[in-house]
């Protein structure tokens, strides 16, 4: 892996239809299996009291 790749999960760790919460250099990431395709977003919504 290239420095640009940070490994923190491997495909058995997320089942169809799941979903896993990480947080990478600070920021957290959505990481679900869906129908098969892994599938990597930003997790844009704020979460807890504003």
């Amino acid at each position: 892996m290239g420095e640009d790749f940070v490994k923190f999960a491997e495909t058995k760790d997320i089942q169809a239809s799941q979903m896993m919460a990480v947080e990478v250099y600070g920021e957290k990431v959505c990481l679900s299996n869906v129908k098969g395709k892994h599938i990597t977003c930003r997790n844009p919504i704020p979460t807890g009291p504003h």
